[in-house]
Formats: structure tokens, C-alpha cells, sequence
């Protein structure tokens, strides 16, 4: 068995001439030990000979290619700071059980699901390992946080010298807030 996109060597033995077949994917058909690229599962055939003796034999080997596949949800998606986010990948192929890493797991409620959510303060770029079988392959995720402005600010000094200027310290609203419950320092 072999995941899609990796190389298998086949090996042959006892023989002065080899006959591989069908050629398709082999680096070669006249050589003891070619190696495959297939992407499907696929039955080869072999004829050894041995010049000296006159005696052959033939014999076959099965490759069975095992795939996997991993797709992001959303490639880009956006997020208001302070708020949460399903992102996720959808795995098909390998032997039907996956496990999933996503990198990196902060701001991620669990790094080891399918659909995790996200709470990020800042932009990330999530990239996924999804394992199944023998095979793995990536997805990513790249998360952009809207800024979100605060509906008031608070000043950063203030001088209480009874001049008139600054010698209060409150927040300053920007937006209709009715009124503050607690202000504490």
C-alpha cells in the first residue's frame, strides 16, 4: 500500500531479462526494480528470464493507492476583534478515521478537531495537517480581525490642580451610552 503522490520501488530478482507491464508510471520495464508513480490502485505483471539456464517465470505484484484529500471551508475569512469563528477542513479519502493538527493553536478552542473555533485578537494564518492511514495532507486558513473601536476612551493623565483643565478623570464616550454602572481604577 502506498498514499497517492509517493513513489514505491518494486523489486525483482533471479532473472538476466525483466519484463514489466503495464508500463504506466514505471521508471522502467526492462529493469529489475523500477519505481512507480501511479496514482491508482493497479496490478504489475513480471517475466523473469534467465539467459543461462533458459527458465522463466512470471509473477505479479498489486499496488493499492491510498488517497487523501483536505479542503479548508473558507481560505479567507474575516472576524470582528472580540468575536469567535467556525473555521474548519473537510478530509475525504485515506481509511475514513482522521486526525486533525492545526497550527498554530492559539486563539483555537481545540487544535485537534475538524471545525475548531477561533477567537483571535490579531490576524493568523492557520495551516492544518490532516493524517489518515499512511497519507496526510494540508489545508489552510487565513483569519483577518476587524479592529473593533471601543465606545469610549479613557485619557491617559489628568491634572487635578483646580485650573478647570483636566482636573476630572473620566471616560470619554464616543457613542450613546446611557450611563457608566462602574468606573474603577
Amino acid at each position: 500500500m502506498v498514499c497517492n503522490g509517493n513513489p514505491i520501488q518494486l523489486t525483482a530478482d533471479g532473472g538476466t531479462v525483466y519484463v514489466w507491464q503495464p508500463a504506466d508510471s514505471l521508471s522502467c520495464t526492462d529493469c529489475p526494480s523500477p519505481v512507480s508513480t501511479t496514482d491508482s490502485s493497479i496490478i504489475y505483471y513480471i517475466h523473469i528470464t534467465d539467459t543461462a539456464t533458459g527458465c522463466s517465470v512470471n509473477d505479479s505484484v498489486i499496488i493499492t493507492v491510498q488517497w487523501l484529500d483536505a479542503n479548508a471551508l473558507f481560505n479567507d475569512i474575516g472576524v470582528d476583534q472580540g468575536d469567535t469563528v467556525t473555521i474548519g477542513v473537510i478530509a475525504t479519502g485515506g481509511t475514513g478515521t482522521y486526525l486533525y493538527n492545526w497550527s498554530p493553536a492559539q486563539y483555537l478552542d481545540d487544535a485537534g478537531i475538524a471545525t475548531p473555533l477561533s477567537t483571535p485578537l490579531t490576524d493568523v494564518y492557520y495551516v492544518v495537517t490532516v493524517s489518515s492511514g499512511l497519507c496526510t495532507d494540508t489545508a489552510s486558513v487565513n483569519v483577518h480581525v476587524n479592529a473593533v473601536e471601543s465606545p469610549f476612551k479613557v485619557p491617559n493623565a489628568f491634572t487635578p490642580n483646580g485650573d478647570g483643565k483636566n482636573d476630572e478623570f473620566f471616560p470619554v464616550f464616543l457613542n450613546n451610552i446611557a450611563r457608566v454602572k462602574t468606573f474603577r481604577i
